[in-house]
């Protein structure tokens, strides 16, 4: 057998050459960073991206895209942990929709909100918070892309039922 690469002969199964180094094996390209990788890698060994076949990602993400979920922090909770007296009555939420987590808190009684939006894709860690009375969830990002997510005064078993949702979306990513 000759290697390709280096014109080299090379012993009949061999799957790099003893020469050059070269898979003498049929390579794919990975679809991240473009280089060549096993056939059967399920992660990239350059970049770490995940292999999967083109028709279990679009699964993953049409089930990303279906799940759909809202908490609101309890009155009390909200006036107690985040320490806002606008949060009485109008308090913070976190929805889940479309493949993004939405947190809303309100503040100047009303007057302004709070805005944060993330990518369920740039989700590093989600952690349950437990307090004496109420729960909490902090969900971290990667590379910095905004600051942590953190939503206080929610009732402990729905706080918990949030996270175990995010953990299953986040490990199929």
């Amino acid at each position: 057998m000759i290697c390709k690469y280096c014109l080299e002969e090379v012993k009949e199964g061999a799957q790099r050459c003893p020469h050059c180094s070269s898979w003498l094996i049929e390579m794919k390209i990975c679809p991240e960073c473009g280089e060549e990788i096993k056939p059967q890698a399920r992660i990239c060994h350059y970049c770490g991206s995940p292999q999967i076949e083109y028709e279990e990602k679009e699964e993953m993400e049409e089930k990303l895209l279906s799940v759909s979920h809202k908490i609101v922090s309890s009155p009390i909770g909200a006036l107690f942990c985040e320490g806002s007296l606008t949060a009485l009555f109008l308090q913070p939420e976190l929805r889940i929709e479309r493949g993004e987590i939405h947190v809303r808190k309100w503040t100047l009684f009303g007057l302004r909100t709070y805005d944060q939006k993330i990518s369920i894709n740039k989700i590093a860690s989600v952690r349950y918070l437990s307090g004496v009375i109420w729960g909490g969830i902090r969900i971290e990002t990667f590379g910095g892309t905004i600051s942590d997510i953190v939503i206080n005064g929610l009732d402990k078993e729905e706080a918990q039922k949030t996270v175990s949702i995010l953990d299953e979306i986040i490990s199929g990513k």
